[in-house]
């Protein structure tokens, strides 16, 4: 086997397991899509594309985190220090996770990366995140805490797209830090509980929609 593509193990809904041999060259990020029963991803260590750490997904160098099973038992996890990029729908559906820090290498967390994480408390962004999929926390609903970054740039999904927060029913308030010149478009969109967010005096521009269908009024 040298390729595992899209959707191959989708709403394989009693796997537990899976160890990737060494001849596999590419994993479509979401060949293991609502496989709700998943504990664990074991890769042959003479793999030359990617490894596991504890279980979990990662490119051999570990710049990419691919996958975090969903029925992974950790209340909390701090991802390795060289982690740059966490992949589409790499958390989804992990019921157990509480608390998850985010290292300062981080630039990116892709579309749908922590979606329906339902226990899900407190993310802590490091300090160059750039860029949020959409839906990134869709369905959070217990993530009550949001480190905003300084170095957000953009929110992935356009106006009628669902937003980054949607869902998230326990997330009444933020604080964006001095330093942030600008929200960028679609932040805080379809956030259903915000009602609070205090801004910088940084501040000089707010993104189309930033607050649009949110609790702010």
């Amino acid at each position: 086997v040298m390729e595992i593509d899209q959707h191959a193990f989708c709403h394989s809904t009693k796997l537990k397991s899976i160890t990737i041999p060494y001849s596999v060259l590419r994993i479509n990020f979401d060949a293991f899509s609502e496989c709700i029963e998943l504990e664990r991803i074991t890769v042959s260590p003479n793999n030359q594309t990617y490894k596991d750490i504890e279980g979990v997904l990662y490119s051999k160098d570990s710049r990419m985190l691919i996958n975090y099973p969903a029925k992974k038992k950790d209340k909390e996890y701090y991802l390795p220090e060289e982690v740059a990029f966490i992949c589409t729908e790499a958390f989804k559906d992990n019921q157990s996770l509480e608390i998850v820090k985010i290292g300062d290498n981080v630039t990116a967390l892709s579309d749908y990366a922590f979606k329906n994480c339902t226990n899900l408390t407190t993310v802590a962004l490091g300090s160059n995140v750039r860029i949020i999929g959409k839906e990134a926390f869709a369905n959070c609903k217990n993530l009550a805490e949001f480190t905003y970054p300084i170095s957000l740039k953009s929110v992935s999904g356009g106006y009628g797209d669902y937003g980054i927060f949607v869902g998230c029913t326990a997330l009444t308030s933020v604080v964006v830090p001095e330093g942030v010149t600008a929200l960028p478009a679609n932040v805080f969109y379809k956030a259903p509980a915000l009602m609070s967010v205090s801004l910088p005096s940084t501040l000089t521009s707010i993104g189309a929609h930033a607050f649009d269908t949110s609790a702010i009024t």
